[in-house]
Order: structure tokens, then C-alpha cells, then sequence
């Protein structure tokens, strides 16, 4: 089977095309170049202006799909979707569901695109999947789209521990995600301020956006900067080392689609936190360690448990590498495989 495919995040792309290679010809169309062997590329033209790039990005991939033979083209975007005429050999992955109410300002053109795209794609048939049970709810209680399929990701071996964490004496606390409304980074912080005077713990927090300056000055004020790193983003394979550094992994984000921060720290032997909702609840599983959304008290007393109690901390390490196991490259294309197969 010949694919043509469009990426999304590093973690998805790498683990999609390096399994899809092992059995089929993959075309991978990106503005990026992917360090995947045994694929062909083709380059898309890319300006630093992003609605001009989106503009551009549309029109040069509708002239690479009219002159590419493929069997399925895989589009992990609406809009990328409704660049190609041949919609009958479509699939999409909608990473999430664009709701215009929860991104920032500079977003919401992109977002309100997306999603007039994904209905014009849902209308005329193409099969829709959704990345967890969250996401297919979330797109049909907005949207009115039925997704297709629930797929979940898998994840990379190069994040995998078979040996569950030893607890340390002074643990460190890890934070990733964009410095947006929809991570609640705020939530996080004020859960460190209640927990700072009372246990030894230092923070790592990787992550950039709008709400950057709002959450520097909140730092300061609430007296964590010697409790706190800042990371800005960095290649793909170093957040590893990030997930080897630390010892707990906190995710803040309610409303999450899926959560790939929160699989890696998993299968890192990270204990994880997660808000008691959304696609990250789902992929850390209902036996995880959670709080309610939104409720810095609860999830103080959470990271304070986990500080506290060694046995839970290795109890938790131990259930994160056995949930990770769940999350195989190997399975979600298999399930992938499968829907190509009733376009063909």
C-alpha cells in the first residue's frame, strides 16, 4: 500500500511512519524534515508569516496530491484535508477538537478554520479518528461529528524503564506544556506555594506561550523562584533526559485530547498526577493518582502523598510502566491498517 501523510507532533509522526514502513511506502509531505529512514519525503514550501504559510501550505499540497499516486492519503489536519480534491481516498486524525473558546486570540483564525474544514470532511463521508474516548465526545457534543474510530497513540521504546523509581529524599517535580488557559499552568503553581514551606522539592518546567510573563511574575510573587526552572523547548529526543531527571509528573490540564506528556512520563516509570477529567485521565487510567480539575488543595495533598509515602511512590512508578504497555506503535497502526483498507 502506497500512503501519502502529513505530520503532526514529533512523538506521533516518528511512531506512525516507522512503523508504517516496516509493510508499506510511505510519502511523508512536511514543511519539517524527520530524521525516519525509508520513507520518501516531499518538502512543502514554509514563511515565518503563519496565515500567509497557510495559505501557501494549501496550495502547494493541493498541487503535490493531484500529481502524487498514493492509496490512502493520511492528513492529520482538517485543513490540510480540504487542500486535496481526491476526498474518497481521505482519512483524518483530528488531534483534538477545535474549540475556539479555549485557545488563545492569536489561535482562534487557525482553529475556526479547522473547524469549518472538519465539517465540510465529515459531510462528504471522509473517515474521522479520534485520538481518545474524550476527544470523539468532545467533537460530537461541539461539532455534531461522529468520529469513525477511537485510535489511541503508542509510545516510542526510547521512553520505556522496565524498573519501577526508587523515591528520593528531595524530589523533582516536572510540568510540560504551552503556556496557555487550556494547560492551567496557574493550577500547578498554586498547589507548589501550598506545599513549598512544608517538604524538600525542586520544579522543572518546560514549556512557552502567551502566558508566559503572567506566569514568571506569579513565581515571583509567590516566593518559588529557587524552587523553579524554566525550560524553553528543546530536540525531540532531550525531553527524554527530562523524564530521567525527574521523579513526579504533574499534568494540569482538564480538557486535555490525549496527553503524550503525560504517556512518556508513564513509561518513563514517572508516578503521574492528572486532573480527574479529560484525554489525560483516560490515557493514565482510572487506578492513577488524581485531583479534582482545577483544585490546587487537592492536588497539593496529591504531590505531598507521594513525598510522603514511599511505598505509594513505588506503587505508582510500577503501575505507570505496566499502563504504558497498553500504548503500542504497533497496535495503533494495525487498527490504522484497517481503516485504510475500507477506502481502498
Amino acid at each position: 500500500m502506497k500512503i501519502a501523510f502529513t505530520p503532526h507532533v514529533e512523538h506521533y509522526t516518528i511512531g506512525m511512519l516507522n512503523e508504517l514502513k516496516k509493510n508499506h511506502i510511505v510519502i511523508l509531505i512536511s514543511d519539517k524534515k524527520y530524521n525516519i529512514d525509508g520513507i520518501r519525503f516531499l518538502f512543502l514550501p514554509k514563511t515565518r508569516l503563519p496565515y500567509i504559510n497557510l495559505f501557501t501550505r494549501s496550495i502547494f499540497l493541493e498541487k503535490i496530491a493531484s500529481c502524487l499516486e498514493y492509496d490512502v492519503f493520511h492528513v492529520n489536519s482538517a485543513i490540510d484535508g480540504c487542500s486535496i480534491s481526491n476526498f474518497e481516498k481521505i482519512i483524518l486524525t483530528e488531534h483534538g477538537y477545535p474549540n475556539i473558546w479555549v485557545e488563545t486570540f492569536s489561535k482562534k483564525p487557525y482553529y475556526i478554520k479547522e473547524m469549518k474544514c472538519l465539517e465540510v470532511l465529515y459531510s462528504i463521508g471522509v473517515p474521522i479518528i479520534a485520538i481518545s474516548n474524550y476527544t470523539s465526545t468532545m467533537l460530537y457534543k461541539y461539532l455534531g461529528v461522529k468520529a469513525t474510530k477511537v485510535i489511541y497513540h503508542g509510545l516510542l521504546d526510547e521512553f520505556r524503564v522496565n524498573v519501577p523509581r526508587v523515591p528520593r529524599k528531595r524530589h523533582v517535580l516536572l510540568w510540560i506544556g504551552r503556556f496557555v488557559p487550556a494547560k492551567e499552568p496557574e493550577v500547578f503553581l498554586h498547589a507548589l506555594k501550598l506545599v513549598r514551606g512544608r517538604k524538600l522539592f525542586k520544579v522543572i518546567i518546560r514549556g512557552d506561550g502567551p502566558l508566559r510573563f503572567k506566569i514568571l511574575k506569579l513565581v515571583k510573587k509567590m516566593g518559588l523562584e529557587n524552587k523553579v526552572r524554566f525550560l524553553k523547548r528543546m530536540p525531540f529526543y532531550d525531553v527524554i533526559k527530562l523524564y530521567r531527571i525527574a521523579s513526579i509528573y504533574v499534568h494540569t490540564a482538564s480538557a486535555e485530547p490525549f496527553g503524550f506528556s503525560v504517556l512518556e512520563a508513564m513509561g518513563s516509570g514517572l508516578p503521574v498526577i492528572v486532573p480527574r477529567a479529560g484525554g489525560a485521565y483516560e490515557v493514565a487510567g482510572p487506578q492513577s493518582l488524581t485531583f479534582y480539575p482545577g483544585d490546587s488543595f487537592d492536588l497539593a495533598d496529591k504531590i505531598e502523598s507521594l513525598i510522603d509515602d514511599e511505598e505509594e511512590y513505588y506503587k505508582q512508578s510500577k503501575r505507570s510502566i505496566e499502563r504504558a504497555k497498553y500504548f503500542c506503535w504497533g497496535k495503533t497502526v494495525k487498527e490504522y491498517i484497517e481503516v485504510y483498507k475500507k477506502i481502498l
